[in-house]
């Protein structure tokens, strides 16, 4: 599973008080967690693995073994679209059992 995220997100926003800069970061966040994601993993998997994605954030389950390559090609892309959005991806080997329990700590939370 990798979850991931564009952080200090405000700082990315109000990078000046300029409206249309403003509204230009919101779409290109927007463009990253949709498009990007959803074109990244559906270039090797069913964009069904993408479970959530937007306000930033991005939760996907792989096949095993395949989170780090699919990390490296979300970093590099959200980087290069957003230059100056901090982001980062991790992922983490797990069974079905604990996935669940990530699940409802993530929907509490």
């Amino acid at each position: 599973m990798i979850k991931g995220s564009i952080y200090k997100i405000k700082k990315y926003f109000l990078e000046n008080k300029k409206i249309k800069d403003i509204r230009g970061a919101s779409e290109i966040i927007e463009y990253l967690n949709i498009d990007v994601t959803l074109n990244i993993v559906g270039e090797k998997f069913i964009e069904e693995c993408v479970i959530y994605a937007g306000g930033g954030n991005v939760y996907i389950v792989l096949p095993e073994g395949k989170g780090k390559d699919v990390c490296k090609r979300l970093e590099e892309e959200y980087t290069n679209i957003a230059l100056t959005a901090m982001n980062a991806f991790e992922w983490e080997t797990t069974d079905l059992n604990t996935f669940f329990m990530i699940i409802k700590e993530y929907r509490e939370n």
